[in-house]
């Protein structure tokens, strides 16, 4: 009975004060200051503190003469534990609670942690949508660039085969035409052995007969026998439709056969800057310090040295090129038939303008906004500029070997005209502008002789 009240007492006093901290408290309350764990088969020492058996016996065991409790430091005259079965309980209650507490909190946790992971995934299953589509659109853009790549070549190798079987045919015509001759000449050279045969024979008998007899007449076969035979007839085939610089000769015909070829452009004199000299045949344009005598015009560039192309597009592909020779600066592309040419504007796709330009002598830059400065590692002395409407597609080219500079994609949607700046010379940028000419080229019907 004595320890009945004593073990309430105990727990009255572990749970008054808990009171205070609730579930914490109560559990801080219940752990071994020994082994700082829930209680495990918790005694009670006279102090009436708490601890785990096998952890007080075990301080107990490594010095018995000196039995206390660890708490209050009471020391004790003989080493007799109560076992508190109501803390037991209490602790069995607590530990339990401990673990559905856990339970929540771990729960609550792997919650966040899968949310977490299925956006995760999500994401990752996004992206590989976006991958995938782009892999379709990749094959895509790959199937149509080589149907255009053999499209191409398919004309070019049409072409180049018409044009071999034609110059094969006319080979094959001139031998036999040869040939012919030589027949008819060997036929006639046939008819002259016969006849020469037969004269030779009545040479001979002539000759037996003036043995017996010089009256013979031998007056007409001392006459040199006439016979006709054709000219003598070349048989030298290798004339210079076969053999002169074939390759060379084919490529400059073949060059009609080319889409886009080349384009021989003329810069248009009404939209030139004032401060620009335009050649009588348009293909040079140079910046001068005195400005023109011209007449004001909308369509006239004010505050630039620019200038406009004669020739418009609005569909189709178009290929031209200009010499820039060593100036140190320019700006060269296309621009809308709508742009504003009284006002400074910036020039970028924004304001309808896409190029290319050269600044300080060595630095390319693509008109954009801002400048993005692009890695050009030979100088070009010819610029090259593609334009495909219906691609949406600007690009350039260095002209002397063909690189790829820049290139723009963006919906082209009206008349668009090849754009020129010369950039104010300073004193060092005097060089002209030429728009290239078409090379001379052979009719793609001429024949070769």
């Amino acid at each position: 009975m004595v320890e009945s009240a004593c073990a309430g007492e105990g727990v009255g006093e572990l749970l008054q004060g808990a009171g205070a901290g609730g579930g914490s408290g109560l559990q801080e309350e219940l752990t071994c200051c020994i082994c700082c764990e829930l209680l495990r088969e918790p005694v009670m020492l006279e102090c009436l503190h708490h601890y785990c058996r096998p952890c007080i016996l075990a301080l107990w065991h490594r010095d018995p003469a000196s039995a206390c409790c660890p708490q209050c430091r009471h020391r004790f005259t003989r080493t007799s534990l109560r076992n508190n079965h109501l803390v037991s309980g209490v602790v069995a209650r607590v530990r339990g609670a401990g673990n559905q507490e856990l339970r929540h909190k771990v729960q609550e946790e792997l919650s966040d942690a899968l949310r977490s992971h299925r956006n995760q995934l999500e994401e990752i299953l996004a992206m590989m949508k976006c991958d995938e589509d782009k892999i379709v659109r990749v094959k895509s853009e790959s199937a149509e660039l080589q149907r255009r790549v053999s499209s191409d070549y398919e004309k070019l190798h049409e072409w180049l085969r018409g044009d071999e079987q034609r110059l094969l045919q006319q080979l094959h015509d001139d031998t036999a035409t040869v040939e012919e001759r030589l027949r008819r000449r060997l036929r006639g050279l046939n008819a002259a052995r016969g006849e020469l045969e037969r004269v030779v024979a009545d040479t001979e008998t002539s000759l037996q007969q003036l043995r017996r007899s010089v009256m013979v007449e031998t007056r007409g076969l001392c006459q040199r026998v006439q016979v006709d035979t054709e000219p003598v007839v070349s048989v030298d085939l290798r004339s210079a439709r076969y053999t002169g610089p074939l390759q060379y000769i084919i490529w400059k015909r073949m060059f009609h056969s080319l889409d886009p070829a080349p384009a021989g452009l003329t810069f248009d004199t009404n939209t030139a800057h004032p401060n620009l000299v335009v050649s009588e045949d348009q293909r040079c344009v140079r910046e001068s310090e005195e400005q023109q005598c011209v007449g004001l015009s909308p369509a006239r560039f004010s505050q630039c040295v620019n200038v406009l192309g004669s020739q418009g597009f609005t569909s189709g592909r178009h290929y031209w090129e200009v010499s820039v020779g060593k100036k140190t600066k320019w700006d060269l592309g296309v621009a809308r038939e709508s742009i504003d040419r009284q006002a400074m504007v910036k020039l970028c796709p924004q304001s309808g303008y896409w190029t290319l330009r050269l600044r300080n002598g060595n630095e390319y830059w693509a008109g954009t906004s801002p400048w993005k400065r692009l890695p050009v590692e030979t100088r070009p002395q010819r610029i090259g500029v593609y334009l495909a409407l219906e691609d949406g597609q600007i690009s350039f080219y260095n002209a002397d070997d063909m690189s790829h500079l820049l290139t723009f994609r963006q919906p082209l949607t009206e008349r668009i005209f090849p754009f020129f700046s010369t950039c104010f010379g300073d004193g060092t940028n005097t060089e002209a502008l030429y728009l290239c000419p078409p090379p001379v080229t052979l009719p793609p019907t001429e024949p070769l002789t």
